[in-house]
């Protein structure tokens, strides 16, 4: 099970939420726990959890604080949910999932105060929660630091967490996997302040398979990632294929299909009917779409690639004391450029006639996708003298 965690700094802003969740679906995690969404209290967040397809999303909002309020999104129905709970409303939740191995664990979201004394009191609150789970992960902004580096010592709440991560035998994976890096996980000011605030804690029996910290575009915090295994793995069928319509799109795949197909018209003579040969062009027109279909994601996906690795570099050389602050910014801007432009995607698949320009992409748009995909069917295939 993968599980990440990212400060959003506000999703509140509909065009800018759009753009995370966008961003977000590109990941491998199957949850991640967001913080600061800067949310108010309501008694239904529909407006939050309909733009995230990717599966169920949880959020809690406060009117106590500007800046709380927490979210946790799933990806895919391989995990089954079984139970969600507000423990502090915008502050911290649990979330119990029964994992492909069907063991029950829980996924408990925390985004700390920045006052001390706020932060100690979730903390200690916190503290009474994890007595009565079990399996668990913890997940989140603390905003404390338990490593004495980047120019900020450990404080009161810190002590606290630290107290919880032994009183409960809680293990943080970022320090099985690394013993030495300092894994700064926030950025401050223009780089001179730096610390490594947000974590991902674990039970000890659970393994660390992995940790990644990777930099974004909306936000001065980073993006973590941790792979955890928890007793034995199931593994998955093969499922079903589908056709990528978008292929048939593509003029210069389409020409190509249209050559390989007369190629198989050949076949015809083989076969001791024509219903077996269909069966066989069948079985080749699919082999077909998914090798067109993963080179042109590679395509698609190595622009991205080489833009973060680009950002995630500009980061080690910031660390290392060298100011990269305008080269992280217009990173950033360039990868935020990608996703908008994924988005116009988005809009055009959904060919929905009355879309003006400037008009959110929203669940509407995502809707008309698949109302197209279940109305498109191949039935037959028509070349010249066939």
């Amino acid at each position: 099970m993968k599980i990440s965690s990212i400060n959003v700094r506000s999703i509140q802003n509909t065009n800018r939420r759009e753009i995370i969740y966008h961003a977000l679906k590109q990941t491998d995690a199957d949850i991640i726990c967001l913080q600061e969404c800067t949310i108010p209290y309501a008694n239904s967040y529909k407006y939050l959890e309909s733009g995230w397809d990717e599966g169920k999303a949880f959020f809690s909002g406060t009117n106590k604080s500007r800046s709380a309020g927490i979210g946790i999104i799933v990806k895919g129905s391989h995990l089954k949910i079984k139970n969600y709970e507000e423990i502090i409303k915008g502050r911290v939740a649990n979330l119990e999932v029964i994992t492909e191995d069907r063991q029950e664990t829980n996924i408990i979201n925390v985004y700390a105060p920045t006052d001390k004394q706020e932060r100690c009191d979730v903390l200690e609150k916190l503290n009474i929660l994890l007595l009565r789970q079990k399996r668990k992960v913890v997940v989140g902004d603390f905003n404390c630091v338990i490593d004495e580096v980047g120019g900020r010592r450990p404080d009161k709440s810190a002590k606290l967490l630290k107290t919880i991560i032994k009183e409960h035998q809680l293990k943080d994976t970022y320090r099985e996997v690394n013993k030495i890096d300092k894994g700064y996980t926030w950025t401050g000011g223009r780089g001179e302040k730096k610390s490594r605030i947000d974590m991902i804690l674990t039970s000890t029996e659970a393994t660390v398979i992995s940790f990644r910290i990777q930099p974004v575009f909306f936000s001065d915090h980073q993006l973590i990632t941790a792979e955890i295994k928890e007793g034995r793995t199931i593994q998955r069928g093969k499922g079903y294929w589908k056709l990528n319509i978008t292929l048939l799109e593509d003029k210069e795949i389409k020409a190509k299909y249209e050559r390989k197909y007369k190629e198989w018209t050949s076949l015809k003579d083989a076969c001791p009917n024509q219903i077996e040969w269909w069966d066989i062009v069948k079985e080749k027109t699919k082999a077909f779409f998914q090798i067109e279909g993963k080179k042109k994601k590679h395509q698609q996906t190595q622009e991205l690639k080489k833009l973060q690795q680009q950002l995630e570099e500009y980061y080690k050389i910031e660390n290392a004391g060298i100011g990269m602050g305008s080269e992280i910014q217009e990173g950033k801007r360039k990868i935020e450029e990608y996703y908008r432009e994924e988005e116009k995607k988005i809009k055009f698949h959904s060919r929905v006639k009355e879309m003006e320009e400037g008009e959110r992409c929203t669940s509407f748009f995502f809707k008309k996708i698949k109302e197209k995909k279940n109305k498109t069917q191949l039935k037959e295939i028509k070349t010249s003298g066939t």
